[in-house]
């Protein structure tokens, strides 16, 4: 019953979602769940970038500010590729983003990892969360 009720609440508050963020806000929700990380971050500094094949190899770190799933901790770091001549965006804006973990760490999935860290985002992305089992494994989103 609990599960509904959630379900209902995180439902009527996507509804309540402007029409010009509905996609991103659905984007949003399936990435939270698709990946064992996410959280309110501004990224703060990166090396790189290394040659990997067509990509650049960035390890980028970032400042948490806020904690959404998966272990929090107040700094992360984590793998990202990128096409070349693009690199990580250093600013004082926070971004919700969503990684990956394996064996060697955390790393960025791709395009649909980034959101802008609205008030109502970050609502949407915490109440998305709590539904969400601690025991999932297997995220869409991940190389498995």
């Amino acid at each position: 019953m609990y599960k509904l009720i959630s379900l209902l609440g995180l439902v009527s508050l996507f509804a309540c979602a402007s029409q010009d963020n509905a996609p991103t806000s659905e984007a949003l929700i399936e990435a939270i769940g698709e990946t064992p990380y996410s959280a309110v971050v501004i990224l703060t500094g990166f090396e790189g970038p290394e040659k990997d094949g067509g990509d650049n190899y960035y390890k980028v770190q970032a400042k948490v500010l806020d904690g959404v799933r998966g272990h929090i901790t107040t700094n992360i770091t984590f793998d990202m590729y990128t096409e070349i001549g693009d690199s990580p965006k250093i600013g004082n804006d926070p971004i919700i983003i969503t990684l990956c973990h394996d064996e060697q760490g955390y790393y960025w999935s791709g395009t649909g990892s980034e959101f802008k860290a609205t008030q109502e985002q970050i609502l949407l992305a915490k109440e998305a969360a709590k539904n969400l089992s601690d025991k999932q494994r297997v995220f869409a989103h991940c190389d498995q």
